[in-house]
């Protein structure tokens, strides 16, 4: 079930038996395998999104803050390491950066998923946009400052400082902080800032370990392991709107060369591998990995065989146009011929928003907070 070839097979097998007619069912245990028979509902609703839950707990959300945290404890590490190299040239910064993409990438996989996370704290690690040069200011600040460490860090005005602060001193500021007259200031920002990071990395991976058990079992209301569920659905499609609207449709802006600034990360360039981290992550809640996923509840409490048939083609199909732009977003946005690829793979989250927000909702019963207008 979760791969539509495995439908395909079933479907052909049954054929050449002489079976397959439109009345006949399967039979789906566990473990999401499937047998031929009539539909056996082994599970009740609830048992149904409890194992949602768990799994997307165990094997997807706790499982990305823990690798953000790992990432985040390695580009701490690697910070040390270049500072303290008195020759560090072009190649050790580009080894930096290298750390520090993996940390971001880490965290565009984490973070949309957030719940029982404080906002403010999140915002010390991103806020985007970055309206008025927010970030540049926040650094700029904070090296005039005449002492620099983790409080004066941590006083700064949320939205300053965190991830994009890094990829301003290791990008744009990259000659200052190479540049002997002027290196040991900014490294001090570099490391102060990369500590701050660690340690609400650590906090938010210990918040979620803490979260788990009331994730799953649902808040107490009158029907809490639903809540969970639309908690967790708006939250999904908040992400889904926010790579449309603001990651693609502000820096494409209305016609070419766009707007590059408008993009999440323009200064290294890596704004499309956010896009790719957050749909990576879009699919892993829907398909929950190898778990029991919204998927498997389609079929198994809606008998939704057609429905998941057609999110999973347009999970691919969202996938395919997404691979196809084998440029950054900040260079694709600039000419026609790549902003049409551009177009085709932001109208293929929309045909997936359209689906979810219209088809599931309704057979589910789900009542996520979304905003229902597919337009831009």
């Amino acid at each position: 079930m979760k791969k539509l070839a495995l439908i395909i097979a079933i479907s052909f097998a049954l054929t050449a038996c002489g079976g397959g007619s439109s009345n006949s069912k399967e039979s789906i245990d566990n473990s999401g395998n499937t047998s031929g028979g009539a539909v056996e509902q082994l599970k009740t609703k609830e048992q149904a999104m409890k194992a949602v839950l768990t799994s997307l707990a165990d094997d997807v959300i706790i499982p990305g803050y823990q690798e953000f945290n790992l990432q985040a404890e390695q580009f701490g590490i690697d910070s040390i390491e270049f500072c303290s190299n008195t020759n560090a040239k072009l190649n050790e910064l580009n080894l930096l950066r290298s750390s520090w993409l993996k940390m971001n990438q880490s965290w565009q996989l984490a973070k949309g998923i957030q719940l029982i996370l404080d906002s403010s704290t999140v915002n010390r690690l991103q806020h985007w946009p970055d309206r008025d040069n927010n970030i540049q200011r926040g650094v700029e600040n904070i090296l005039l400052a005449s002492v620099i460490d983790l409080d004066s860090v941590q006083n700064i005005r949320q939205g300053l400082l965190g991830i994009p602060a890094l990829e301003y001193l290791i990008y744009e500021k990259s000659n200052a902080t190479l540049n002997h007259d002027t290196k040991n200031k900014h490294c001090q920002v570099l490391m102060i800032i990369a500590e701050d990071i660690k340690l609400n990395s650590e906090l938010f991976l210990s918040q979620w370990q803490d979260f788990r058990t009331e994730f799953i079992s649902g808040p107490d209301t009158n029907n809490p392991i639903e809540t969970s569920i639309e908690r967790l659905l708006t939250e999904w499609f908040v992400l889904l709107e926010k790579i449309v609207d603001d990651k693609i449709g502000k820096p494409m802006a209305i016609k070419s060369p766009g707007l590059i600034s408008a993009a999440e990360q323009w200064r290294s360039r890596s704004s499309l591998e956010n896009i790719k981290a957050n749909f990576q992550l879009i699919e892993s809640i829907y398909f929950s990995n190898s778990g029991y996923g919204f998927d498997d509840y389609l079929v198994e409490i809606h008998q939704g065989d057609d429905l998941n048939n057609q999110l999973t083609e347009s999970f691919e199909n969202a996938r395919k146009a997404m691979n196809i732009i084998n440029i950054s977003l900040e260079s694709a946005i600039e000419t026609e011929e790549n902003r049409a690829l551009i177009i085709n793979f932001k109208n293929k989250l929309k045909d997936l928003r359209t689906i979810f927000s219209s088809d599931f909702v309704q057979i589910t019963d789900f009542s996520p907070a979304f905003n229902t207008n597919d337009g831009d």
